[in-house]
Parts: C-alpha cells; structure tokens; sequence
C-alpha cells in the first residue's frame, strides 16, 4: 500500500515556480517606479540597476534555500511511506 500525498513534490516544484515567474515579471515590471517613487533615486536607469541587483542577489541566496526545503520534505514524505508499507 502507497500512501498518497496531495502534497506531490512535483506539484509544489512546479507551484513555486510559477509563483516565481509571477513575483519575478511583477518585480521587474513594478519594482524600478516603486523605488523611485519612494524617492530613494531619481533616474530610472539607476533604480532599474540596483533593484535588478537586489533581485540577483535575492535569487543566489533563496535557490540553494529553496533546494534544501524541497529535499527535506522529499525525505520527510519518503520516510512516511516506508512507514506505511
């Protein structure tokens, strides 16, 4: 008997990274007038450089995060089945 999840690993993988894509355009499109209107810079060029850099650097430390929650609920559900069996 396999317990079924409705949780799939593979159903989350590719939730998250939709939820990626989205945040990313939305950022990307949004991101560089927000800040100006904030008034933390007044030419556009300059924004768009240091909040595309906000977002790399976003992305370098939330990858490798991201990777290591998906492997511990990957074991997590593979250690609940083995439990089942």
């Amino acid at each position: 008997m396999v317990a079924s999840s409705s949780y799939h690993p593979t159903s989350l993988s590719l939730s998250r990274y939709a939820a990626y894509a989205g945040g990313i355009l939305g950022f990307s499109t949004f991101g560089p007038q927000f800040v100006m209107g904030l008034g933390y810079f007044d030419e556009e060029f300059v924004a768009s450089i240091v909040f595309g850099g906000c977002m790399a650097v976003a992305g370098l430390i939330g990858t490798p995060i991201g990777t290591k929650q998906m492997m511990m609920m990957m074991m997590i559900g593979s250690e609940q089945r083995e439990v089942i069996n």
